[in-house]
């Protein structure tokens, strides 16, 4: 167990606590006056406060409670206050008890990751911020200097803009100022948010600085501030440098906290790693909603003691632990576990923490909860699934059609982009022109000229048509990507996540970030993690994680999964080849 403080520190606070169960106040207060740690101080003072030989003043009582209202001993405190006061405590000052062992707070429930309160009112900062940080290391230093000068702003989304600033310099091969700036960031924010500490462990990983990578991946997955999909991120990200740094438990722990977070991309591929790992089959079908909680083993980790420790109160508690105060470290890991309630990989490190300092009725009590919370039906995340019926059949895998389908028109037949682009597939009369030609003419600069039939977008309205030229158009894609990896003009060599990537954004925009990077893209994840805007990284992964949950309500393969989680690229031909129609 972690021993946060220093042994003189220990002894000062066990003398303390000593000297109030002696009766001896005036002597523990003098000693708590030279005691250079703090963190104990009001344990030894709501000891004395509370004992019937103590004549506690309402005044003292009060200035405790204003400053420690969130502690375990509140309640008794505030009631002897009520008691010895001639007037009731005020209502700001009102406190809840500490809440019971029960699952009032969903485990499975995600952050939601707003420090700043409404988002709304920084739309335009969000965008100066982006914007001036697409230009470079001069444009993230505008940036950065946007975000100082701007008053009002709280140090939690400082450290929030602050990761996308690093972000888009990663995305432009910057990669020491990526890191940097993270580093910054995360202290910006005081260490709450994760965001920022994440994109620098993407920098360091890259760098193949292993163990700061390592550190700051850890530092994300247990930052109080997280989003549940960037925090499955960080744990899976931090696994695969474990798999190679550290001992295999270390790594499979790592997996299963990310694989708590079931319908988010990186939850996805970690549930895949374990079932790989246990030399099973890699469907996705059987063991994805049994993946979790559940999964948990119960053996104690560097990885647990780090998340408690990133607790608020975790320091506290494992001071407690130190000097013998089992007792008052019980009570406080009981009102830890009711915030800890609202993020299971907290809530499963303090269980297996809790048993292991032998607080094992405690711990038992949580393991029943942690049991009883049932995850989320994967086929309820994936509705609607509508019969889609495309012209000539399904030229691709299913659910990739699917997918895409709901990510650009969430199957609206009749949805109007203000792009002026058609129907569920979202296709454009020009580029649907470009797909049926049977010719092509070029002007005398070179760029192709494209008959648009004039009937085109009444075309496109119907259904099964604007289908089967979406999926024509992720072939053609995917033929353009081979001829830009040198391959033949075919789909063979083509990988996913380029053709994904320019279907969102354009086969142009695709090529031209990749030829303006500094750096090489070998590694699928971190191609993923570093595309171009914050719409195209969104686009792609949410595109793979719905192909992957409707691959599983149809009961049909994941090729794309399986690639991934092995840390390949995934073949847009074997997609091809899983073209029949889904049952």
């Amino acid at each position: 167990m972690p021993r946060p403080l220093s042994e003189p520190v220990a002894a000062q606070y066990r003398d303390a606590f000593r000297l109030v169960r002696e009766d001896q106040y005036k002597q523990a207060f003098q000693r708590l006056s030279t005691v250079s740690d703090s963190v104990l101080k009001s344990d030894v003072q709501a000891e004395g406060y509370l004992r019937v030989s103590y004549q506690a003043r309402p005044q003292e009582l009060k200035a405790w409670l204003q400053a420690h209202s969130h502690l375990p001993d509140a309640p008794a405190v505030q009631a002897l206050e009520t008691q010895l006061s001639s007037h009731t405590i005020s209502a700001e000052m009102a406190l809840k008890p500490v809440a019971p062992l029960d699952v009032a707070q969903a485990a499975s429930e995600e952050e939601n990751f707003a420090p700043w309160g409404n988002a709304g009112p920084n739309a335009r900062l969000d965008r100066t911020v982006q914007d001036k940080a697409s230009h470079g290391v001069k444009g993230a230093q505008d940036a950065l200097h946007v975000i100082e000068t701007t008053q009002g702003i709280r140090s939690e989304y400082a450290a929030y803009l602050y990761g996308h600033v690093a972000l888009c310099l990663l995305s432009q091969g910057e990669i020491e100022e990526a890191a940097r700036i993270g580093l910054r960031g995360f202290e910006r924010g005081q260490q709450k948010v994760g965001f920022p500490a994440y994109v620098a462990g993407l920098a360091f990983w890259y760098q193949q600085d292993f163990p700061e990578a390592y550190e700051h991946f850890s530092e994300a997955a247990n930052a109080p501030m997280i989003r549940g999909d960037r925090q499955a991120a960080a744990a899976f990200w931090a696994a695969r440098v474990a798999e190679h740094t550290q001992p295999t438990h270390v790594y499979e722990v790592w997996l299963r906290r990310a694989a708590v977070h079931a319908e988010s991309l990186y939850g996805l591929l970690a549930a895949q790693r374990l079932e790989q790992a246990k030399h099973e089959a890699s469907s996705l079908s059987g063991h994805l909603s049994s993946v979790g909680l559940k999964g948990a083993e119960a053996a104690l980790t560097r990885v647990d003691l780090d998340a408690v420790m990133s607790m608020e109160e975790g320091r506290h508690f494992f001071a407690l632990l130190q000097i013998g105060e089992q007792g008052r470290a019980e009570m406080l890991a009981r009102s830890m576990w009711s915030v800890a309630l609202s993020d299971p990989v907290r809530a499963r490190s303090l269980q297996v923490v809790v048993h292991a300092a032998g607080m094992w009725a405690l711990a038992d009590q949580m393991e029943h909860i942690l049991r009883n919370v049932a995850p989320q039906e994967l086929q309820e995340t994936v509705e609607p699934l509508p019969v889609l019926k495309p012209r000539h059949g399904f030229k691709l895998n299913p659910a990739l059609v699917y997918a895409v389908a709901r990510m650009e028109s969430n199957f609206d037949g009749n949805a109007l982009s203000p792009a002026g682009a058609y129907g569920m597939m979202q296709i454009r009369p020009q580029t649907a022109g470009f797909i049926v030609a049977s010719y092509i003419n070029h002007d005398t600069r070179n760029p192709a000229m494209v008959p648009v039939p004039v009937d085109m977008p009444r075309r496109l309205k119907d259904v099964s048509y604007n289908l089967e030229l979406g999926q024509l158009y992720m072939k053609y894609l995917a033929s353009s990507v081979a001829r830009n990896e040198g391959q033949d003009a075919t789909t063979e060599q083509a990988d996913l996540l380029r053709v994904l990537a320019s279907y969102n954004a354009g086969p142009q925009a695709i090529t031209r970030w990749e030829s303006a990077q500094k750096m090489s893209l070998n590694d699928p994840l971190y191609y993923i993690e570093t595309l171009p805007n914050v719409e195209t990284r969104h686009y792609v992964r949410n595109v793979l994680k719905t192909a992957w949950l409707y691959a599983h309500r149809m009961r049909a393969s994941s090729p794309s999964l399986k690639s991934l989680s092995e840390g390949k690229w995934p073949s847009f031909r074997r997609e091809e080849a899983l073209r029949e129609s889904p049952s």
